[in-house]
């Protein structure tokens, strides 16, 4: 008994323990390198080719670019490290010789740690990637963030995805693209500014997704921005300056006054980071000042606009003219004013109404105000190269082991990873589709897949003619197809950049060819005819619609329409005027066409039929043949007052013409 007794005991506590293990990580040694000793080139394999970015250039790495080291590899001698890391607004895994990178350290993530980032919020996606942080920058301080009890992660980027222009992109791998409504078109993506399209929805969930950024130079996209004296230095914001148009001074009323301390004053007088500011401008304006709205000259004088505040428009001229107006309209006549001014648009703005880090200012999910909107930037891909900037800044200043804070966005119904399509062009349809000797039911549509069409019995082959929309696709299945007794079934592949493919399918069917009459397929298309003159067609009737319906079911007879002018019509609508010849079993009929209420046969109802049916009734100018038909709205044989206040009627929307 006594030894029982000793024995559950032993059970109980081996059981606590266990339990009490269960929600302890255990804790990860990672190594972390940051002294390049030449440029090093990613590579796909061991010495294999360059893994490129989605601008088609090789990644490379150098100085003290951040590497995380993942394994080691030894091909023909040679040891590679095998890396991931980021690289302009993206991530990357792949292999560099293990001679060009020193300076590497191990670190342990802290597993106490982990369970405090748990017990603050912090969903477990996030635990590992911040243990690594705080095991390299102790200091540093993570808080989550989110609106209420959390938005929706699908939600938020269907949000952000709509309208289209709200993100833009400037990739060249227009696999980010969007290829949706008003963003694609027939082939061609739209561009909304010059050099910009509207990216995915997969590419905008990329970066909006925290998760891809906690690195220690990309987090910084989530640094609260209020001025802190003891980090936001002149010697920090300097750093940021350094090799740009803004690294000396400007002439300021007659004094000499450098970018730096300007950026420390707006950051003070607004409660913002300067280091921000200053990444901001660069990030605008371009290292050497490439931009357009600044030195702008307007009336014998010269604007600045440094943070292209309402800087937007379809064109250079419209963004330069918007850009200007708000710098006129604040009096930003000079460098100190625009970025003294500009910041407090920012601060006012976004700052202090919480959107107080730069991803909140780029994807408002904090402010529920303006939720969604009230965003300062376009550019979907700004928000890794603004934060490497201010991280950059910090670390060449010696500060970036201080306190900082980083409100990081947590979002409900996460997918497990977001990724970054680099894979091509993901359209797959066609442009154009016909076959010869018969007329596709549906007519063609680039979304519809499926089609049948009949042919003369006696046909033997058919050629499928088809373009493709994007030239980055790939299409097979045009051409002669052979036909068979009864039923051929044809298909047109298209195969997108990315792989996806679309099948266009077309069921050929062979029918006997009929001895039907002209007059025949006029009552089967339910026309009256009088003397010649058909009536009964409605208006708006579109002429490809009568010719394949024609067709589809007679396919020995030919079918032609010309207009009153005598030019063949092969499209638009129906007019009376209109001259229907038709040909079938070796007989051959023109008719006339009345359209009801079209009586100046323009293939509309207007003011100016109303005023030929009054000229008539007065007898100032008579109708006659087709037209008088199509005046004749009511059908009793004469044209009268009770004609003319029918098509008022139609003109004021009271009552409508059919047929």
């Amino acid at each position: 008994m006594k030894y029982k007794k000793y024995f559950m005991m032993l059970l109980v506590i081996l059981l606590l323990s266990f339990f009490k293990l269960e929600n302890v990580s255990a804790s990860t040694k990672f190594t972390i390198c940051r002294n390049l000793t030449e440029l090093s080139y990613l590579r796909s394999t061991p010495g294999g080719d360059y893994v490129r970015d989605v601008d088609g250039a090789p990644v490379s790495f150098s100085g003290t670019d951040y590497l995380e080291i993942l394994g080691t590899v030894n091909q023909g001698g040679t040891q590679y490290y095998k890396v991931f890391a980021n690289y302009y607004s993206s991530n990357y895994t792949g292999y560099i010789n293990s001679a060009w990178i020193k300076g590497c350290q191990e670190y342990t993530t802290d597993d106490n740690y982990g369970n405090t980032l748990r017990n603050a919020g912090f969903p477990e996606s996030y635990i590992l990637p911040l243990q690594k942080l705080h095991a390299m920058y102790s200091n540093w301080n993570f808080i989550p963030s989110k609106l209420g009890g959390g938005l929706d992660f699908n939600t938020v980027i269907a949000q952000e995805y709509s309208p289209v222009y709200k993100n833009l992109i400037n990739s060249k791998d227009q696999s980010l693209y969007s290829t949706d409504g008003a963003a694609y078109n027939s082939g061609k993506f739209t561009e909304f500014e010059p050099g910009w399209y509207a990216p995915s929805k997969q590419t905008i969930a990329f970066y909006m997704d925290p998760r891809n950024w906690l690195m220690d130079n990309t987090i910084f996209m989530f640094e609260q921005l209020s001025y802190n004296s003891s980090l936001h230095t002149e010697a920090a914001v300097q750093k940021v300056l350094d090799g740009t148009f803004m690294q000396g001074s400007y002439d300021y009323n007659g004094t000499k006054i450098s970018y730096a301390k300007t950026f420390v004053e707006a950051g003070k007088l607004r409660n913002v980071s300067p280091v921000q500011l200053a990444s901001r401008v660069v990030q605008e304006q371009g290292v050497n000042s490439n931009s357009l709205t600044i030195n702008m000259k307007s009336d014998g004088k010269t604007y600045y606009n440094f943070f292209n505040i309402n800087a937007y428009g379809s064109s250079n001229e419209a963004i330069v003219s918007n850009a200007l107006n708000t710098a006129k309209k604040n009096g930003w006549d000079n460098p100190y004013s625009s970025i003294i001014g500009g910041s407090s648009t920012i601060s006012n703005g976004y700052n202090n109404v919480g959107q107080d880090t730069i991803y909140y200012q780029k994807f408002n999910t904090i402010n529920s105000k303006n939720l969604y909107w009230n965003q300062y930037m376009a550019n979907v891909r700004v928000l890794p190269t603004e934060a490497n900037s201010s991280y950059s800044s910090y670390v060449k200043s010696g500060l970036v082991n201080s306190s900082f804070t980083f409100k990081i966005p947590v979002y409900n119904n996460m997918p497990d990873k977001t990724t970054l399509s680099i894979t091509g062009n993901d359209d797959n349809t066609l442009k154009s589709l016909s076959v010869s000797g018969c007329n596709l039911n549906p007519s063609f549509n680039s979304a519809a897949t499926d089609y049948t069409c009949n042919v003369s019995s006696t046909l033997k082959q058919v050629t499928i003619s088809a373009n493709k929309t994007s030239a980055y696709s790939v299409m097979k299945g045009d051409g002669v197809a052979i036909l068979n007794d009864k039923t051929t079934v044809a298909n047109v592949e298209v195969t997108a950049a990315n792989g996806n493919v679309r099948i266009y399918k077309i069921t050929i069917q062979k029918v006997e060819s009929g001895k039907e009459s002209p007059a025949d397929i006029i009552s089967y298309l339910g026309y009256n005819n009088s003397n010649g003159i058909l009536s009964g067609i409605a208006l708006d009737t579109d002429v490809t619609n009568i010719i394949s319906n024609v067709r589809n079911k007679f396919v020995s007879s030919n079918i032609n329409i010309k207009d009153k002018n005598g030019s063949v019509k092969e499209n638009g609508k129906i007019s009376t005027g209109d001259k229907i010849t038709i040909t079938n079993n070796s007989s051959t009929i023109t008719y006339k066409v009345a359209v009801k209420g079209d009586v100046n046969g323009d293939g509309k109802i207007s003011i100016s039929d109303y005023a030929k049916v009054k000229s008539h009734i007065l007898g100032v100018a008579l109708v006659d043949n087709e037209y008088k038909k199509a005046a004749d709205v009511n059908g009793d044989g004469n044209i009268s007052i009770a004609d003319y206040a029918k098509i008022k009627s139609h003109i004021l929307g009271t009552s409508k013409i059919t047929k």
